[in-house]
């Protein structure tokens, strides 16, 4: 009954605690990236099937498609670094605690959670959290709004993205077909004759790896 006197919870218990529901939002995370994989790779058909048709538009919009799907997972590989720093600091929690006696404050912790609250995947069950580690005084309650992930891309750097998925799948100059910004094919571009480009598709990869 001594929760009824306002006792704090034990710090190493809350520590375990965390430490599991962190392995549990890892594993939403990894979830969430083989969805977006999966829609990821029915959209290329698609736009292979668009390309045979010389529908420009439908292979512009669909390329699109990947672009943003790949964006939301490099925002999901960002937060798994997070959550991986959170966890990290956390076993440190817990060693200084068995030696000490007490909880210290980490500043890690708290930007890490700054980052992760902002994710509509997790983020409740990480605000949560927060309270909690707030309480037990391991993080300074957060002032300031919550940090996102990065800055978006400016349509120049959309656009030149797109123009390289549909490089990777057409291997040819088929890539200039249209501005993401405007969502309106340019009138001018016409399907250039099917000379084969020279790229390999590991060299494609190698132009775009995903943040870990």
């Amino acid at each position: 009954m001594s929760f009824l006197f306002g006792k704090p919870p034990d710090p190493l218990e809350s520590v375990r605690k965390w430490k599991l529901e962190l392995v549990s939002q890892n594993r939403t995370l990894e979830r969430e990236i083989r969805a977006i994989d999966q829609e990821e790779m029915k959209t290329k058909v698609a736009i292979k099937q668009a390309i045979k048709r010389n529908d420009k538009e439908s292979a512009k919009i669909l390329s699109k498609e990947i672009y943003r799907s790949r964006k939301a997972k490099e925002k999901l590989y960002s937060s798994k670094v997070a959550l991986h720093s959170v966890q990290m600091h956390l076993q440190h929690s817990m060693a200084v605690m068995r030696v000490a006696g007490c909880i210290q404050k980490s500043t890690e912790v708290t930007k890490a959670l700054n980052q992760l609250v902002t994710l509509p995947q997790i983020g409740e069950v990480m605000r949560t959290m927060e309270a909690e580690m707030i309480k037990v005084g391991l993080v300074e309650e957060m002032i300031e709004e919550a940090t996102t992930f990065e800055e978006e891309d400016t349509e120049e750097q959309a656009d030149a993205e797109v123009d390289k998925i549909l490089m990777e799948l057409t291997e040819s100059t088929f890539a200039k077909v249209g501005s993401v910004g405007t969502g309106v094919p340019r009138p001018s571009q016409k399907v250039a004759s099917p000379k084969v480009a020279t790229t390999t598709t590991s060299q494609q990869r190698a132009q775009r790896p995903l943040a870990m």
